[in-house]
């Protein structure tokens, strides 16, 4: 897996330009401090994931679907290799993750989002969570 990982932190510019999130270096050193994740790059397309009895995924970040499929078999060889026989991702339905997931698997509903805006402002149909957003990943 090491020969695939690359460092979060000289990346956090690119990731935020391609899925739209502003992950800072705050964010991934939080998250860090409880758990190990890794910055896996697969055919041109990027995988934050957590590695523990199944291979959990954070968020992503991909170019094309095309890209995705090949990066998704990538990943499913490297969950094999370490023993993990499921891979899960947790996305909103809204979300372009969402659209590329739909390509190659059937969606099941998970955990609702609760959120009480502060301001009224804010359209909260907007919001897009990923995995990483909570703090159990």
């Amino acid at each position: 897996m090491n020969q695939y990982a690359v460092n979060h932190l000289s990346e956090i510019d690119t990731l935020n330009k391609k899925n739209g999130n502003n992950y800072s270096e705050g964010f991934f050193i939080y998250k860090n401090s409880f758990n190990k994740h890794y910055l896996l790059k697969l055919h041109q397309c990027f995988f934050w994931v957590k590695v523990k009895a199944i291979l959990e995924v954070g968020f992503f970040v991909a170019n094309s679907k095309s890209d995705f499929k090949n990066a998704i078999g990538q990943l499913k060889k490297l969950a094999f290799l370490m023993g993990c026989n499921e891979i899960l991702f947790q996305v909103s339905t809204n979300s372009k993750m969402y659209e590329f997931l739909q390509e190659i698997a059937n969606p099941k509903e998970s955990w609702l989002v609760g959120y009480l805006p502060f301001e009224d402002s804010i359209d909260m149909n907007q919001l897009e969570f990923t995995y990483a957003d909570l703090d159990t990943f």
